[in-house]
């Protein structure tokens, strides 16, 4: 069994959060044209 001490979870929280941000990043540069020529194409 592996002890993981605070240090070590916190670091990984701080990667996972990381993580997450920039995945939510790179999914809103890739959404946001497509949901907005969706409201484009809605507004007409």
């Amino acid at each position: 069994s592996v002890v993981l001490r605070d240090d070590d979870v916190e670091i990984t929280l701080l990667n996972c959060a990381t993580i997450i941000m920039i995945t939510m990043t790179n999914c809103d540069k890739i959404f946001h044209p497509i949901i907005t020529h969706a409201t484009d194409y809605s507004a007409l």
